[in-house]
Parts: C-alpha cells; structure tokens; sequence
C-alpha cells in the first residue's frame, strides 16, 4: 500500500513517502524513501545534545555558552533595550556553506511576544564572524497562530554584540529579504547519548541509556534569501554570507550568494495543547464520530490519517483525511506516513482489546523512530467496547527508549506483552477500566513518554488526561493546564 493515498496529497512540496505498517498480527515492510533527484541539496545539522556540541565545537559553544547565561544580549543601554534576551540550547542548527558555517539557536525576549526569533552566528573559513538576530512574526490563522515567513527582519548585530565585533558585512546594517527559493533540505540528526564520541553514529541506545539514534530526513523547503539594500562592494551579497559589501573573503567561491535562512522553531506545543487544537477541530470531531459508528457495526478495523493541509483539502477542514480499511475479521489497517503527517486513528471491532494493544505501540514507535515525523504526531484507537483513547508524544526521547527496550522485535513484544498480563491486569477480556488503569500505569512507571487522553462524551467534544497517582487513575482536565 505504498502508494494507495497518493491522490490524495496534491501539493507543492515533495512528499518522503515511507513504506507502510501492517497492524496487529501482520509484519513490517521494509522502508522505502521515494523522492526525485534534487539539483542541489542544502545540508543542514541539528544537534540536540549539547555535550556532543561542546566537544565538536568548542570555540562556538563557548560562545553560544557565554550568550546564553547573559541577561542581555548587548551591553550598551540603547540597544539593550530592544534586544532583551536569552539563548536556548536546546538545538543547535548547523549549515556548512563553501566561505563559511552558520549556527543558530532559539532566543527568548524576557517580554512577552508572540514573535520567533533566531541568532545566527556566522562563522567564516579566515575566523572572521558575522551576527544576525532573524524576527519571524506570527499571526492568527482559523484561532492558531502561525508564522508569517514573508514578513520576517533581519539584522545585522555586528558591533553591538558581546559575541563579536565582525566587519558587518551590510553597509547598512540591515539585509533585506529579496525571496524564498525551495530547497532540498537533508536535515542530519546526530545522536542523543552521551555515550559517543562526536561524528560516532553508532549511539549506544538500551534499556538504562535513553537515546535518540542518529537519523537524516529529506524535504523539499522554502529557504529565505537575504541580500543587502546598502552600496559598497558587491551589492548583492558577499560570500561571507552576509549580503551585501565590504568584508568578503577571497577564499569564498560563493562570493554573490546571499545569506539563506531555515527557521529554527524550538517550542514543542504540550500534550494539552495539542489536545485543545484537536477537540476545537469540527472537523475532526465528525471523523471520531464516523469511526466510532464504525467499531460498533463493523467487523472490520477502519482508520484515518491526518495529514497538514497544504491548500488542497476542503477550506473547512484543517487536516487532509485519508481512510484506510483492513479485512474483515482479520485484525490489522495500512497506513502511509510521510513528512507531513500529523496523526493516526483506528478501531478495534469486537472481541478486541479495549486500549492499545502492544502492536498498536510498536506502530506507534516504529513511525516516531523515524526523523521525518514531528512530535506533534498523535496516535489514537475508538473500540467496539465503548472506549476510546488518544496517546500524545510528550518526551520523544524517553519514548524511543521505552520502545527500544520493550517494542524493538519480536522477541521483547512477546515478552512485553506477558508483563502486561501479569504485572498490569491489560487483556483482551479485561474490563474497560481494568485495562485502562493497567496502560496508564504501565506507561507512567515506564516512563514511556506519553500522555494518554480519553474523550468525555461520545461526540469528542473534550478530553482528559490520564495519570497515575498512588494506586488511582486520576483525570484531569486540561483546560486547567
């Protein structure tokens, strides 16, 4: 079923298209990434482990370090002002052009905005650096904010920085965004242990090592371009990257390139978040309640995938849907996962558990190992039971590892699933709530990195949030979060 929902997903970009998962009783086909021979290809690198960051690029972390622990960005009281901030460290992105490397980090105004902001320290081959502070406004579409790429700044903070006092490579000061060209983005994860060395991809995951493995994704991107609006030099944009005059290095074979940027976005929205942003979807609501007409009338497991709507999908739907339906009385349903998938549904017919089962987590672990899938994915189940549950990444690492040491083959699922019997009570003639009660401890006592959600009515209007404190299933309502 590699290609059962292409019709479906007409858009601009070019979609990574993953092999299929057969659910329940039926195996895995092997992976196959689909794309067309890209003309040239922006490497980009995101590291998520400092310490991994701190030993391959000691000079820049130090920098980075130092900006990071400081109030202010500028130590002069005029420009301090309006550049009140701090670094966030949490991922550092990494682009080696032929003069020079950038790196860029998340900052955070101490006054409230809505606005993204990226620092790009930019690093040239003659040890020159250059600054820029990148504002990319968000504004509200259909209730959510999001980011306004065409109206984003740029500018130049040579001379006004702690970090560095460059040449300024803009007469002016201030680049100018000249367009948007779409790139081939190869977006290299490096690995998330601690238990390496710098350039090893070898990542020593296991049971008592939480860990990402390193992977790379491909996509196709809008990269902004910058160049200069001032005179001197070149004009256009000097190797070094920074657009525009004086200050460029003989040694850059790039010399009119301008400056390319890919926004950084470090703000992983909460599970309650995201289950606020579902429950509001009309929408989404109908498909829950078509899939539960479903469970309680057919013997046959049925889903949905939700895809982010990219301009093709009916205007009042904010997720294009794609149905899937397995065969009957044979439990299991195909589904496709690509860069833009956002979630997946589906149902358990009669006589079949009433949570997830443990073929629904490893689909679920075996889609999030894959890089190309954002933490916003979301996995959910409606059974014939009368119960319906929504499982939400909350820490993408902790959950690689659960599923690592308990979901990774065969041989731990099988074991996996008799721990389940024996220490949770979760079975397939269990009770609803007894089965319920079993997950949310098992994942809780796990640390399995999710948070789990059941709908409070039939019609899906609200949610709550399933933890397990001292013995007890408590609920909580995650307006109140």
């Amino acid at each position: 079923m590699k290609q059962n929902i292409k019709n479906y997903l007409k858009f601009g970009i070019l979609l990574i298209g993953i092999s299929c998962l057969l659910y329940q009783c039926q195996k895995v086909d092997d992976n196959e990434i689909m794309n067309s021979e890209p003309k040239s290809t922006l490497k980009v690198t995101i590291v998520r482990n400092i310490e991994h960051f701190s030993k391959s690029n000691p000079k820049i972390y130090n920098k980075l370090q130092l900006a990071s622990q400081s109030n202010v960005l500028s130590r002069e009281t005029e420009y301090s002002d309006d550049y009140d901030f701090y670094f966030n460290l949490d991922n550092i992105q990494i682009i080696e052009k032929t003069g020079y490397t950038q790196y860029t980090v998340v900052v955070k105004r101490f006054t409230e905005s809505n606005d993204l902001l990226n620092y790009i320290l930019m690093s040239h081959n003659n040890d020159d650096e250059d600054q820029y502070l990148v504002t990319y406004p968000r504004i509200e579409i259909e209730g959510e904010l999001v980011i306004d790429y065409y109206s984003s700044t740029i500018v130049n903070l040579n001379g006004n920085s702690i970090l560095s006092r460059g040449p300024n490579n803009c007469a002016d000061g201030t680049p100018e965004l000249i367009g948007f060209d779409q790139e081939y983005i190869c977006t290299a994860n490096a690995c998330g242990s601690q238990n390496h060395d710098p350039g090893d991809d070898s990542c020593k995951c296991g049971i008592t090592v939480s860990c990402t493995p390193a992977w790379t994704g491909c996509e196709w991107t809008s990269v902004a371009q910058w160049s200069c609006t001032g005179g001197g030099g070149s004009g256009t944009g000097s190797g070094s990257g920074g657009g525009g005059s004086g200050g460029s290095n003989d040694d850059d074979d790039d010399e009119d390139e301008p400056l390319e940027t890919v926004p950084l976005i470090n703000e992983p929205k909460t599970p309650c978040e995201k289950m606020n942003k579902l429950k509001a979807d009309t929408g989404f609501r109908a498909k829950m309640v078509e899939l539960k007409t479903a469970a309680d009338n057919e013997n046959v497991e049925k889903a949905v995938t939700l895809y982010n709507k990219t301009g093709v999908a009916p205007l009042n739907d904010k997720y294009l849907y794609a149905p899937s339906t397995g065969t009957p009385n044979d439990p299991g349903v195909k589904y496709s996962f690509y860069t833009n998938t956002q979630g997946f549904v589906h149902t358990h017919y009669e006589d079949l558990i009433s949570v997830f089962s443990v073929k629904d987590l490893y689909d679920m672990y075996f889609t999030m190992k894959n890089g190309l899938v954002t933490d916003d994915f979301f996995y959910g189940v409606i059974t014939e039971a009368g119960s319906a549950y929504i499982l939400q990444i909350e820490d993408r690492i902790a959950f690689i590892a659960f599923g690592d040491a308990n979901l990774s083959n065969e041989d731990k699922r099988f074991k996996f699933t008799s721990k389940l019997v024996k220490y949770y009570d979760v079975t397939n003639n269990g009770s609803i709530q007894d089965n319920e009660d079993g997950i949310v401890k098992m994942l809780q006592r796990k640390n399995a990195g999710l948070a789990m959600f059941k709908p409070t009515d039939n019609t899906f209007t609200d949610y709550v949030k399933l933890e397990y404190d001292s013995g007890d299933t408590i609920e909580t309502n995650c307006n109140e979060n």
